[in-house]
Formats: structure tokens, sequence, C-alpha cells
């Protein structure tokens, strides 16, 4: 089963990815290639590329504390982002309704 992921390229689907992504690599990673990282980044609309300069392949668990405090950081970052768009999206409705449009159902639909 794992081979044929290995074998799969999902490359051209990354950009349909619409939520904000943390890519956490580290510079030692002997498995996985900085180019394939930056490559990851610049495909996904919202991502953000963390390197670990002293980490291997698993950063998460040679730097947790670092890890965890980055995670923290991106989420209150993302959750920020989510809440403005949402935001947005609200005042557009209620924008809409205040200026009578015609069909409520229709700006309601739009959040």
């Amino acid at each position: 089963m794992f081979e044929s992921f290995v074998g799969s390229d999902f490359s051209a689907s990354l950009g349909a990815i619409s939520v904000p992504t943390l890519i956490v690599w580290g510079a030692r990673d002997a498995i996985c290639p900085r180019s394939e990282q930056e490559a990851l980044a610049r495909a996904i609309p919202y991502a953000r590329l963390v390197v670990y300069e002293d980490a291997g392949h698993a950063p998460h668990w040679e730097e947790p504390a670092r890890f965890a405090g980055d995670l923290v950081d991106f989420a209150d970052i993302a959750i920020g982002s989510v809440y403005e768009a949402a935001a947005d999206s609200l005042t557009s409705v209620l924008r809409a309704n205040a200026n009578n449009e015609s069909n409520t159902e229709v700006a309601v639909g739009r959040i």
C-alpha cells in the first residue's frame, strides 16, 4: 500500500489546497530534500515553510518545544485569517441585505 503512495504524483493537485499549510523541514533530512519542500511551499497557495537547521527528518521529535511554539504561532495566524475571511463574507451578506437585495436567500447563501 505504501509503495503505491510513494509512486503517485499529486503535484498537480497541490494548488487546490485552500487552507493554511505549515511545512516544517529539518535541514539535515536525508530523506526529503529541501528542493521538494520549497516546491511544496510554492505550489500550495497558503503554505509556509519553516526550516530547522539542526534537525533531520523528524523536527517535531528532535526539537519538540520549538515545533510546538511554531505550530501554536501558525495556528494563531491561520485562525485569524479564517476569522477575517468569515467576517468579510458576513459583512458582504449584511450589506446586501441592508441594500434591500431582492432575494435574501441568495445573500444568505454567500456565507
